[in-house]
């Protein structure tokens, strides 16, 4: 299903529940025809607004959900083929009027940037790409467009935080040697490390990126579904605490 049509579905379902409830309570207020009309005037409004609920080809690409295995039974392959499909050119797109041309680059950095989002986002990705692998790329080319529409610039800060933080020689062509095997390359990095070079940040060398070593006592808190900072982050930092949890 494309995107117009999860939004009919979700909203009927959405319909389907509330409408016994509406009814219910406009029995309760016959005495009241201004709530009444007023109540059904609400669930008018909610079948022509976007839904509720998402209902994506899976609920969520990562629960283990068995819909996962029937109708996505290879979510890696299927990126590899879009990808795959990319490197033979840019895929173009009408939307609304306007030409939206999309790149190996915009679908790796696109993926990459909302594994991290846990809400809204990262459950809907099995359905895009296999859109994608379908040859259906008008949800992804909306949503660049109004990335590239709208997309803040964030602060000064926060450019400068991630130049100076730096990495290490070795950490950096770590990343280099990793990105040319990954599927989605070093998208998630983007733009760094050529933001500092442009803002003229120093690297605060590696006296500033030294392990830190405290015998404080430190409650560690980490999930398996955080792409950002994972928990084998966690687990090298307690290293070099001797009262960790």
């Amino acid at each position: 299903m494309n995107g117009f049509e999860l939004f009919v579905v979700a909203n009927a379902v959405t319909l389907l529940c509330a409408a016994p409830l509406v009814w219910l309570l406009s029995r309760k207020l016959n005495a009241r025809p201004a709530l009444r009309h007023a109540l059904w005037l609400v669930l008018l409004v909610k079948m022509i607004t976007p839904p509720l609920i998402e209902l994506p080809i899976v609920e969520r690409a990562r629960s283990g959900h068995p819909v996962v295995g029937e109708i996505v039974p290879d979510l890696v392959g299927s990126v590899r083929a879009v990808l795959e499909r990319l490197d033979e050119g840019p895929v173009f797109v009408d939307v609304s009027g306007r030409r939206v041309g999309i790149s190996k680059f915009d679908v790796q950095r696109f993926l990459a940037t909302r594994i991290g989002l846990i809400r809204g986002q990262s459950e809907r990705l099995p359905a895009l790409v296999t859109w994608m692998e379908e040859g259906d790329f008008d949800d992804v080319a909306l949503e660049l467009l109004e990335e590239r529409a709208g997309a803040p610039l964030w602060t000064a800060m926060s450019w400068m935080m991630d130049a100076a933080s730096g990495a290490s020689p070795a950490r950096l062509a770590r990343i280099e040697e990793e990105a040319r095997e990954t599927l989605l390359a070093d998208a998630v990095n983007f733009p760094y490390p050529w933001t500092g070079e442009a803002w003229g940040s120093p690297d605060l060398g590696e006296e500033f990126r030294a392990p830190l070593v405290s015998t404080v006592p430190v409650l560690f808190l980490t999930g398996e579904l955080d792409a950002r900072t994972p928990a084998s982050n966690a687990r090298e930092l307690m290293e070099h605490l001797s009262t960790r949890t």
